[in-house]
């Protein structure tokens, strides 16, 4: 398994990620992420994320919370400031910040 939000399976590493992920959801919780948010890791990228019923995904960029992306047309991913320059990728972004 890629991808877990099972506690159990989480390495000390993960834990840690974890923590400051949820510190920073409490000081300032994203209002892109809605209903059903939990706690994720994924094992072959490394990154720990918080996800919800809608597939919105947080992590933490520069000790702050941040919605990651995933362009729907090309795949590129990343956090706004760092998607592609390609059309498609910036038409996505901006449906989802008019």
């Amino acid at each position: 398994m890629t991808i877990t939000n099972d506690l159990r399976k989480f390495g000390s590493r993960e834990l840690k990620m974890t923590a400051e992920l949820l510190l920073a959801y409490c000081d300032d919780p994203p209002e892109f992420l809605t209903d059903g948010i939990c706690i994720m890791v994924n094992f072959s990228s490394g990154n720990v994320f918080l996800s919800d019923d809608d597939l919105n995904v947080a992590m933490m960029n520069d000790g702050k919370l941040e919605q990651w992306h995933s362009c729907p047309e090309c795949g590129e991913e990343g956090f706004a400031e760092d998607m592609p320059d390609k059309e498609c990728c910036q038409n996505y972004l901006r449906e989802l910040h008019p």
